[in-house]
């Protein structure tokens, strides 16, 4: 698989979850030739994927941009 790059949504789970919750795909789909999106936490130093979504481009697209919003708002939040 070709990973496209990673968002780090900082440490709060639930926030995390809660973005991805609003992310627009199919659950769990294993379809070939789709883009994937992955909610992933590190335990131990260990990458767990807790849900993971297949989507098309435009799908991608919006989920990106999704993403970026809140974790600018988080991380501008937190600070």
């Amino acid at each position: 698989m070709l990973e496209l790059g990673q968002f780090y949504m900082g440490k709060d789970k639930a926030q995390a979850v809660e973005t991805f919750e609003r992310l627009s795909g199919e659950h769990q789909s294993e379809k070939p030739g789709v883009l994937k999106v992955e909610l992933v936490e590190k335990q131990q130093g260990v990458d767990l994927v807790l849900d993971r979504l297949s989507c098309t481009l435009e799908q991608f697209t919006e989920n990106c941009r999704i993403i970026a919003v809140d974790a600018f708002k988080y991380f501008s939040l937190e600070g």
